[in-house]
């Protein structure tokens, strides 16, 4: 019987290394310390300085040499290798596992590690009506002030790229702060000028297949800085949505430049004043911030999705899979980041 199953898993060696790789991240979610030191400061830090040496130069996104290379070689197996695709689902099953194996080698294991939670010793709870107004009130006492700073007319007209060698040292500089390590120099970029990667749902995506961080280019820059500081810190062992979000809002908070100051205070405000907390009424809004809030929604109306709500309902499964309990809802916990830091007052900062 045990030989009639190995005769049987022939051919299917891909798919039990895929296999082995997601049931070895499960255990190492009880070794987040272990984990730490030993795949997030040795073995990622590793395939980080490696990878950028040898293609952070490249003047064109990674994953269209992967996608072409991919495609021409299941071309030549289809053609001169019939029998490696028979049964039908094997070919299938196998490419899962090599990318499953891959996607874990070089990045997914970071979920089993220390998180930024963990590392600074934050309690994010729900927050209470009174929270929530007081730190309202204190992200557009900020956004208020960075604005009067700032060339108002880079939010909406100004290249987004720009500042991008800005947002790279703050996040970096953040997470040094906090203690991740930030190996390499991950390269951001810039795609889907006319929208399409926004279209079926996704802002910006951290690939571990190419090594690269990607940021939809047709968004506006007030929106993309955060969405570019957001997808480095993916690209730096981050994975929890809200961590990046909340590395994402400090970065830019701290980084000297009014503009980007501005787009984390904004988008801390727009945080809180979102629908889901509706317990609260917001009827005297600063005239500056509902006037940027109306450009960037007529600026979402041009790009209606695609597909409705499929890649959230995707994007939730893989998160839940890989420990995120809360799914796509951590992408809501910001303020309760924040606050668990202890900034409750404007004075405080």
């Amino acid at each position: 019987m045990f030989k009639k199953l190995i005769h049987r898993l022939q051919g299917y060696h891909p798919t039990l290394v895929g296999l082995c790789a997601f049931l070895l991240s499960l255990v190492l979610r009880n070794f987040p310390e272990t984990t730490h030191q030993i795949y997030r400061n040795r073995l990622f830090s590793g395939f980080r300085w490696v990878h950028d040496a040898i293609f952070g130069y490249l003047p064109f996104p990674i994953i269209t040499a992967v996608f072409i290379a991919g495609t021409t070689v299941a071309i030549y197996v289809f053609i001169t290798r019939r029998h490696f695709y028979r049964p039908f689902y094997r070919p299938i099953l196998n490419i899962l596992g090599i990318l499953i194996t891959w996607f874990y080698i070089t990045w997914g294991f970071n979920y089993s590690a220390t998180d930024v939670k963990t590392m600074l010793e934050l309690e994010p709870t729900s927050l209470s009506a009174d929270q929530k107004t007081r730190l309202l009130n204190t992200s557009l006492g900020f956004a208020q002030a960075a604005r009067m700073l700032s060339d108002t007319n880079a939010f909406f007209h100004s290249d987004a790229a720009d500042l991008l060698p800005a947002i790279h040292s703050s996040v970096r500089e953040e997470l040094r702060r906090i203690g991740f390590e930030t190996p390499g120099n991950v390269t951001m970029r810039r795609i889907s000028e006319a929208g399409w990667l926004r279209r079926i749902g996704i802002s910006g995506i951290y690939l571990p297949f190419s090594g690269e961080a990607h940021a939809d280019a047709s968004y506006l820059p007030l929106r993309s800085w955060f969405i570019m500081a957001h997808e480095y810190s993916h690209g730096y062992g981050i994975t929890t949505e809200g961590e990046c979000d909340f590395i994402a809002f400090m970065a830019l908070k701290n980084s000297g430049v009014p503009e980007l100051e501005y787009a984390a205070w904004f988008e801390m405000a727009n945080s809180v004043r979102m629908p889901r907390y509706d317990s609260l009424a917001f009827d005297s809004l600063p005239a500056f911030f509902t006037r940027d809030l109306d450009t960037l929604r007529a600026d979402i109306m041009k790009y209606p999705p695609w597909f409705g709500n499929a890649a959230n309902y995707t994007n939730d499964f893989y998160l839940k899979i890989n420990g995120i309990e809360e799914g796509i809802a951590s992408y809501n916990l910001l303020p309760s980041y924040f606050i668990a830091t202890g900034y409750t007052q404007a004075n405080q900062e």
